[in-house]
């Protein structure tokens, strides 16, 4: 079973905990408070526990992806 620590918030988790790990881009902070609540509705709506869901956000740029042979696709016009 995973385990997630409450980050001191007084969470109590079960063994439904989802983590999420998401990548974006130009994403502004109304947008990013409004997934947050949005997943946490959806998954409730599954039997999942508000505070079961755990999200992390990175952001990066185009270039900093590649889809492979070697090449930034975003950046030589491939996508």
């Amino acid at each position: 079973m995973i385990k997630a620590l409450d980050t001191g918030l007084g969470y109590a988790r079960t063994d439904k905990l989802v983590i999420l790990q998401i990548t974006h881009q130009g994403r502004n902070r109304e947008q990013k408070e409004k997934m947050y609540a949005t997943m946490c509705k959806r998954l409730e709506e599954i039997g999942i526990p508000p505070t079961d869901l755990i999200i992390s956000l990175s952001e990066n740029t185009k270039e900093d992806w590649s889809f492979g042979p070697g090449r930034a696709q975003f950046l030589t016009g491939e996508l």
